[in-house]
Parts: C-alpha cells; sequence; structure tokens
C-alpha cells in the first residue's frame, strides 16, 4: 500500500505542539507522513501497534482508507 501524496506531517494534523515534538521519534526522523513504520511505542510488538494505528484517521488518511 503506498502512502497518499500529503503535504502535511501527522504533528501538523494532529496539531502537537513543539515542545511535545522534540521527544517525538517520528519527528525527529522526519516521518510525518509514515509514522506508523517508525518503532516508537516502545513495546516493540509491531503487530499491537499497527493495529493499533489502523484506528488512527492520520493512517487511514495517508494510505487511502478514508
Amino acid at each position: 500500500m503506498n502512502p497518499v501524496k500529503e503535504p502535511k506531517n501527522c504533528w501538523e494534523f494532529w496539531g502537537c505542539q513543539p515542545e511535545s515534538r522534540d521527544d517525538c521519534p517520528v519527528y525527529q526522523t522526519n516521518s510525518g507522513r509514515i509514522c506508523w513504520q517508525v518503532p516508537h511505542h516502545g513495546d516493540g510488538l509491531f503487530r499491537k501497534r499497527i493495529e493499533q494505528c489502523a484506528l488512527c484517521d492520520w493512517y487511514k488518511k495517508m494510505n487511502g482508507l478514508m
């Protein structure tokens, strides 16, 4: 599945405050269009994380599910 072309990043979509971005691995790696691919939940369980991501509006939008 190829992500949709989107000029925003997830932190812009969600309106994350600049101070919270500094601790975000997605922001640190500039991966805001593919955030579900960045290990950032700390549990190391990709399947559990991707199931959570599948409920996310940003994930749905970027993967053409909305």
